[in-house]
């Protein structure tokens, strides 16, 4: 009996190592490779959804497959890529710009933040490659960088561009990690107002979600351990993350950083609102 054990142990190890190796670092089946702008029709409108594991939807709600599926009438790209920074998107610009589309969504901002926390989390996205040593997340070049995605993409496009505030970091809403998020909220703000362009602001949704305050005794210093835990019930048991949130305690989030069914959900109800305004 403890050899079996031990077998279905070390299958699920391998298993979960071939999800982080090689699963959840592949590009969304629908990135906007030049393979599939090609396929794309030229009779519909195109919506890129520009960001990070968020908006990738293999580690958090994929509210852009749900797009997608409401909305058949547009060919949707998921441009995410999990554990991006503003620095990374700067160097994928040229995949948007190629896909020549209607909208565009950003939804970026949570690794620059949570690259600030820790040197040990620093290290980690340099070590990815997602940044190279010489760049250094701060909020003026999480400004910088925001802004020259925003030109880039209005020189280079005739698109609606639309910019998501960051999700919370643990529902704390008084912890230090959030007034870090609500700064970088605020310069998004105001990168909106100041280039005209919309703003969707659902860190503002995503506080209202939390009116009634979950149970968690975890904490920021618990998000990779749950992270790994919300990869293995998530890929190896089948569960949803809001069955993950509610063994954790939480209300909007599995893991402190990504999107549960409950936020996912109230994000994509924005993007559509955004997107029904802008189809005329």
């Amino acid at each position: 009996m403890i050899y079996i054990l031990f077998l279905l142990l070390l299958i699920a190890y391998g298993y979960y190592r071939y999800l982080v190796d090689f699963k959840l670092k592949r590009k969304p089946i629908n990135y906007p490779s030049a393979e599939n702008i090609k396929k794309a029709s030229a009779n519909k409108k195109r919506l890129v959804c520009f960001g990070d594991s968020n908006t990738q939807g293999n580690m958090s709600y994929d509210w852009v497959k749900e797009i997608a599926t409401i909305n058949q009438n547009i060919d949707v790209f998921n441009a995410g890529i999990n554990a991006d920074l503003t620095f990374s998107l700067l160097r994928r610009l040229d995949d948007v710009i190629d896909s020549r589309p209607d909208f565009i969504s950003i939804l970026i901002g949570t690794n620059d933040i949570n690259a600030t926390l820790s040197p040990t989390n620093l290290n980690r996205y340099r070590e990815r490659g997602k940044i190279t040593n010489e760049e250094k997340p701060s909020p003026q070049s999480f400004k910088v960088n925001y802004l020259h995605l925003i030109r880039r993409l209005k020189k280079s496009t005739n698109a609606e561009i639309a910019l998501v505030t960051i999700p919370l970091i643990t529902e704390d809403l008084n912890s230090t990690y959030n007034q870090q998020v609500a700064d970088y909220c605020q310069a998004i703000k105001e990168l909106g107002k100041s280039e005209n362009l919309e703003v969707i602001d659902f860190n503002d949704e995503q506080k209202k979600l939390l009116h009634l305050p979950g149970n968690s005794k975890l904490h920021y210093k618990n998000s990779r351990q749950m992270m790994t835990a919300t990869t293995i019930l998530k890929n190896i048991f089948g569960l949803r993350y809001n069955q993950v949130s509610r063994l954790f305690g939480t209300k909007t989030s599995p893991d402190f950083i990504h999107l549960n069914e409950t936020a996912g959900k109230k994000l994509t109800e924005q993007i559509q609102q955004w997107i029904l305004k802008n189809m005329a």
